[in-house]
């Protein structure tokens, strides 16, 4: 289960409502009430870009990968709230920063976020598991050629899984060893990198999360 299915127990409140007081756009909105006509008829260009996401949205229909990704903007938004409560200076800095449907050949790949702490700044990967996955099995998979980008650009992978309130943290400065799988089922059968987490998972606490990052500078 993704995002959508799982986010509003987390909150503890309707995805709708909380997005209507983050202030999120309508075109937003009509994809978590499920209005996928209306949402063709009123912005057909958020529509239109929706559908050619056929890479990115694996085996989920359209309106499943859409609400999966704007709940997953509502997630990220309570994340990076909590770090600036902190004083932890982190900001969006991915082609969806604008919490905008994108066309598939504007979809990218980098680190989402840039977190600054002392003068010096460093690209980093927010994941989230939404179904236990990585505390049931051990295992972590990147999708596609992200391992590849992380390790390039030496950016911080922070992972979140929901249903055990546990986080891990990466460093891709250093070598992640990682299995190679050529062609992966639960991304639909694309490529995908595994990693082990046996033993990083650590449980969710905000000051712990931001004292291994300051570390890590």
């Amino acid at each position: 289960m993704g995002a959508f299915a799982n986010l509003g127990s987390f909150f503890g409140e309707n995805l709708v409502t909380i997005a209507k007081k983050c202030g999120y756009h309508q075109s937003n909105i009509l994809i978590l009430e499920g209005k996928i006509e209306q949402l063709q008829n009123e912005y057909p260009n958020v529509y239109k870009a929706l559908n050619s996401c056929t890479h990115h949205r694996d085996s989920r229909t359209p309106l499943q990968y859409a609400q999966d990704l704007v709940a997953s903007w509502l997630f990220e938004d309570y994340i990076l709230h909590l770090f600036s409560e902190k004083g932890l200076n982190i900001k969006g800095d991915g082609a969806d920063k604008n919490r905008e449907i994108l066309s598939s050949a504007k979809v990218s790949a980098s680190s989402d976020t840039l977190v600054t702490y002392n003068g010096h700044s460093r690209p980093m990967e927010l994941m989230t598991d939404y179904g236990g996955y990585w505390y049931r099995t051990g295992l972590l998979d990147l999708r596609d050629s992200k391992y590849m980008k992380l390790e390039r650009t030496k950016s911080l992978l922070l992972g979140f899984s929901t249903k055990d309130n546990k986080f891990l943290l990466i460093d891709f400065a250093k070598p992640v060893p990682s299995k190679y799988i050529a062609s992966h089922f639960p991304y639909g059968g694309k490529p995908a990198y595994q990693i082990s987490c046996d033993g990083i998972l650590q449980l969710f606490n905000i000051d712990n999360i931001i004292n291994q990052i300051k570390m890590l500078f």
